[in-house]
This record gives structure tokens, C-alpha cells and sequence, in this order.
């Protein structure tokens, strides 16, 4: 079923109008459908092979809450700013340990039937620092970790020994605040814990390593998809899917699997950084727990050239750096490093985190393409 995809998954598209229209068609001569929406049952059948394909190298992950995050938590607490009695405030802070606070709120407003009638919620903070009292019922369903919502992140079981991958950059130090390794659910079914590996800014990936095998890796392959070309797009928190036209603006965050069964990649929000780029960096990771990025140079921000193309726009050139002596200018666009496109920042720290030695970079500067070599030195 897969394999027809590719072949007849557009030209099916296109017939859809047909085929809805049909149906009313057959209605108005008195002769009702004897299969409604076959080319839809058609399609339905085919997204749900490609789905079932992609979601054993699928994986959801437990997030720990940010440092800063936790930092607004513990300010905002309500335990540290109400007076309370010490037995009180020591029966709370166990609660809160646990990931809940139980509250009981008396409706002193309307009568009560009973004395003892009352309603019991559970405080949790949320992710923005405020205070939201929901029903105790409530709160496993939303991740509650300490005082905090911790979120969860989509990622993709990277290799046969363990390695996951998770387009969300998660700090050491606030995995090191846990009170246990991560907890991590298989999309196709299971659950392990996994431990950090390590993690980068620039590309907003992290490694970490299940305790217990999951499914089995990803097939992450390929380049950004051609504009035009349909994808299946899975949401970054796990939650839902759906099948999209590609264009180079998307502004979703998430998964991006093509015809083929193959994660080509990460959208965020108008950004794109695909596998090809994107394995450099997480074979550092896990080689030495970091990227030995080489340094450029130069202060650079995402534009678009005069001919129309997307290119990291050249801001600024440190003096002595790799860049000037190769000759890169501010005002000049990058177009390729290593003739990889890059057309958003996440490409471009990716394809320098690739190079070492002499390596290709592509330049537009007054209109005229100029291929230049600069000497990277990985750190």
C-alpha cells in the first residue's frame, strides 16, 4: 500500500471533487450510490498504512520542566507566599512533592444541606507561572511533575542501540534536577526511561538513550520536501496529525513524513532542518556528548536574496576569523556550506557543525554567484 503512494496518492487528490460531487449526481436521477466515497475510503486506507509504516520509530517523551520555568514556579508558589501554620505548610510541600496540592474549598457563598459539604481540587501551576485549581481527577492526564506542568515532546528512535532524538533543546542541568531518568512512551505501544546524552542550542536537538529497547529506528532520510509535495505532518507535543501541502512558509511545529514512509525532518515554524543535515550533528552527540561546531565567523540573519532565494544574509565579519580570510564580505548572502542549502538558521548551524578541512561555501554578492573555500576547524 505504501509503495502505490507515491504514484497515486496525487493524482487521487485531484479527483476528489469529482468523486464528492458524484454521489448528488446519482441522487438527483433517483439512483442512490452503492459504495459513497470510494476515492476517500481509498485515501483513508492508504494514511492509515503510512502511519502504521512510520509509528514504531515514533516516541513521546516526559520533558523536564526548564530551569527558568522552575525558577518562575518556586517564586509564584502560593506556599511561599501565604502565612502558614508550620504542620499545614509541611502537609502541603509533601503534596506538592508528589505533583499535586490538594485544596478544600467550602462554598461559603450558597447554603449547604451539611456541614461537612465541601469541594476538593487540585492546584497545579501551569507552564505560563499561574495557578489553575483543577478536579484531582485532572491531574495525572496533564504530566504534572513536581509543582509543574511538564510537557511532553513527538521525537524518533534514532538507531538500533537505544538513541532517540527530540527536536526540543533540554538543558543538562535541568535533567540533572530530576528525580529519575526520563520517562518515554512508544507511540506503537511500551514504555522505558532514557538518560541524557547530551544536547544542542543551535539546532534544537537532544540525544537520549532508552533503558529498554523501543520499536525500531526511524527511516529519517532526505532533504526538505519540494514545495507543492503532500506530507504527513505529526504535531511536535504527539497530540495529532495531518496530511498537508508542503510550502516553504509552513508554520507548524513537528514531524514531517513524506510519501515514503521516511521523517525527512523538523518544521518549526517556517524553519526546516532535514535528516541529511540533521545527522552530523546528532553522531556528535552521541560521539562526544556535544557538536564540535567549527567557527565561521560571522554574525548572519535569515533574508531573502535579490534574486528571490532564501540565504543567511551576512551581517558582520570578525577580523582573522575563517570567513574573512576566505574572503566572505557583510552584505553578501550564504546560499550553500558543503552544498547544503541553507536557508534558516537551524540548516546553517547544522552544515557548519559538518564541516572540517577546506569546505565549499556558496555566496551571492551584487547579483553574481561566487564558490569560495573556507578552512573550518571543528572544536
Amino acid at each position: 500500500m505504501i509503495n502505490l503512494m507515491r504514484h497515486r496518492l496525487l493524482p487521487v487528490l485531484a479527483v476528489i471533487v469529482f468523486s464528492i460531487a458524484a454521489p448528488s449526481i446519482a441522487q438527483d436521477r433517483g439512483t442512490p450510490s452503492a459504495q459513497p466515497a470510494p476515492t476517500l475510503e481509498r485515501i483513508n486506507q492508504e494514511t492509515q498504512a503510512l502511519f502504521e509504516t512510520v509509528r514504531p520509530g515514533l516516541v513521546s517523551v516526559q520533558l523536564p520542566v526548564p530551569k527558568w520555568l522552575s525558577a518562575l514556579g518556586e517564586r509564584d508558589n502560593p506556599i511561599n507566599k501565604w502565612q502558614l501554620d508550620p504542620e499545614v505548610r509541611e502537609a502541603l510541600e509533601a503534596q506538592q512533592s508528589k505533583g499535586q496540592v490538594n485544596a478544600v474549598i467550602s462554598p461559603a457563598t450558597q447554603p449547604t444541606t451539611q456541614p461537612d459539604e465541601h469541594w476538593r481540587l487540585t492546584m497545579v501551576q501551569r507552564p505560563d507561572g499561574q495557578i489553575e485549581f483543577v478536579p484531582p481527577s485532572a491531574a495525572p492526564e496533564a504530566g504534572i511533575l513536581g509543582a509543574l506542568v511538564a510537557p511532553r515532546s513527538l521525537g524518533i528512535v534514532y538507531d538500533d542501540k537505544g538513541h532517540i532524538v527530540i527536536p526540543v533543546y533540554v538543558e543538562k542541568e535541568a535533567i540533572d534536577e530530576q528525580p529519575s531518568s526520563l520517562n518515554v512512551f512508544a507511540m506503537a505501544g511500551g514504555a522505558s526511561k532514557a538518560t541524557f546524552v547530551g544536547s544542542d542550542r543551535q539546532t534544537n536537538l537532544t540525544v537520549l538513550k532508552l533503558e529498554q529497547p523501543l520499536g525500531h529506528a526511524a527511516n529519517f532520510e532526505g532533504r526538505k520536501p519540494a514545495d507543492g509535495s503532500l506530507v504527513m505532518m505529526l504535531g511536535q507535543d504527539g497530540n495529532g496529525g495531518q496530511l498537508s501541502l508542503w510550502t516553504r512558509g509552513q508554520q507548524d511545529r513537528g514531524l514531517v513524513i513524506d510519501v515514503t514512509a521516511h521523517v525527512t525532518g523538523f518544521a518549526r515554524m517556517g524553519q526546516f532542518l532535514d535528516a541529511q543535515l540533521a545527522r552530523p550533528v546528532i553522531d556528535q552527540i552521541i560521539q562526544y556528548g556535544r557538536v564540535r561546531r567549527a567557527s565561521l565567523g560571522v554574525l548572519v540573519t535569515e533574508g531573502e536574496a535579490p534574486d528571490g532565494r532564501r540565504a543567511m544574509h551576512v551581517d558582520q565579519v570578525k577580523s582573522g576569523s575563517a570567513a574573512d580570510t576566505a574572503g566572505i564580505r557583510a552584505g553578501d548572502y550564504i546560499l550553500s556550506v558543503a552544498s547544503n542549502p541553507v536557508d534558516d538558521l537551524p540548516n546553517f548551524a547544522a552544515a557548519i557543525s559538518s564541516g572540517n578541512g577546506p569546505t565549499p561555501v556558496r555566496i551571492l554578492r551584487s547579483g553574481h554567484v561566487i564558490d569560495l573555500s573556507v578552512e573550518l576547524k571543528q572544536q
